[in-house]
């Protein structure tokens, strides 16, 4: 483990003992490449899905509602809908979707290994949570293998008020 992956498992570690004992919480989706450098960027929910845009606390689109501690994975949310996998090929987008609608493939998460958010409806949870790339201006937000680890982005996951 490098430094910038232990920074990371400690930042994990932190935002675990801040959460603990809470149920949901709003959040902020901070990337990481995936060597565990910081992008500057979070998710944000954008027309026609999610991307990675520059961070920023008072953004109401970069805020969800996540439990990060859920053991089974639970729902991203944002008002009147739910972050969902339109289908398990990697590197198709995510979208957003009522939460009580059936045209999406998936919509529990959880937040692993403080870097990684698991696709907990795909198949034996082998997808996750990414970025197409972020050599680009806003990334679209896609479901990528998990064990794909040299394309998958990192996640860091920051409590907002």
């Amino acid at each position: 483990m490098n430094a910038i992956q232990r920074a990371v498992a400690l930042l994990f570690a932190a935002s675990t003992l801040a959460f603990a004992g809470s149920a949901e919480a709003a959040v902020m989706f901070h990337a990481y490449d995936s060597n565990g450098k910081d992008t500057g960027t979070c998710a944000e929910r954008v027309s026609g899905g999610y991307a990675l845009k520059p961070c920023d606390k008072k953004a109401a689109a970069q805020r969800f509602t996540f439990d990060v501690n859920g053991g089974t994975g639970g729902t991203i949310t944002q008002p009147n809908e739910c972050l969902v996998a339109l289908s398990w090929t990697p590197l198709d987008k995510v979208g957003g979707r009522p939460c009580n609608a059936t045209n999406f493939v998936g919509k529990l998460w959880r937040y692993t290994n403080g870097t990684q958010i698991i696709a907990m409806d795909s198949a034996s949870a082998s997808m996750c949570l990414s970025a197409k790339g972020t050599s680009f201006l806003s990334p679209p937000l896609v479901v990528q293998l998990c064990s794909a680890r040299a394309l998958m982005t990192q996640w860091g996951v920051d409590q907002v008020p």
